[in-house]
């Protein structure tokens, strides 16, 4: 019966583990900057940023 029990609790934390790895990389892939890369060329930079929709 204890070993049963502590099985459960086991379980229940994995998944809550799960739910959570899974909300931070949401997250984290939300907030993540976007990169535009060009080929080599002679120029100025120029620095733009542009907002996500939504």
């Amino acid at each position: 019966m204890i070993r049963k029990k502590a099985f459960g609790i086991f379980g229940g934390f994995l998944a809550v583990m799960l739910v959570f790895t899974i909300l931070s990389r949401a997250a984290s892939g939300a907030s993540m900057a976007r990169v535009e890369t060009v080929r080599i060329s002679t120029g100025t930079i120029d620095h733009r940023v542009l907002q996500a929709a939504g």
